[in-house]
């Protein structure tokens, strides 16, 4: 029962400064154009894989550093409503367009734009209902090589990036 005993387990905690006037990229901020024409999404989502394969060896406590096993791929999916014909014809044709995704942070001049070049590997829309008809569009980033198959460019006012 002694008093003024100070106990310290571990390091002391940094104490946390959060960094004045971040804004985040927000759907509403959002602009969506595909083959040049401006369409409406209600959601989507755009990924890619290095497919790089770890490389372990027998008596190492680390890892050789990773090697591309295959090619590289990046695709997505968008949800759209079903308003025209015009979504379905460039999957049905087989038409490959310019996907242009782009985000502002506001009133900032903080963008984000997302540009590539898409094929539609979907299926045809199935009517399940009498509800509003939505159409996925599954795609795939196609380019001549790996780095134009996709580009991403962020532009902020951050003199320090």
């Amino acid at each position: 029962t002694a008093t003024g005993v100070t106990f310290t387990l571990g390091r002391t905690l940094a104490s946390f400064s959060d960094t004045s006037g971040v804004v985040p990229y927000t759907f509403k901020n959002g602009t969506f154009t595909l083959g040049g024409s401006t369409v409406k999404i209600k959601s989507g989502h755009i990924g890619g894989d290095n497919a790089l394969e770890q490389r372990r060896f027998m008596g190492q406590y680390t890892t050789e550093d990773p090697q591309g096993a295959e090619l590289r791929t990046y695709s997505g999916e968008l949800v759209a409503e079903f308003s025209s014909n015009a979504l379905y014809d460039r999957f049905r044709a087989g038409t490959m367009s310019a996907l242009v995704l782009t985000f502002s942070a506001g009133a900032t001049a903080k963008t984000l734009t997302i540009t590539t070049n898409v094929r539609y590997d979907g299926t045809t829309a199935n009517v399940s209902g009498r509800g509003i008809l939505e159409q996925s569009l599954p795609f795939k980033c196609v380019g001549t090589t790996d780095a134009a198959a996709i580009t991403v460019v962020a532009v902020n006012t951050d003199s320090s990036a």
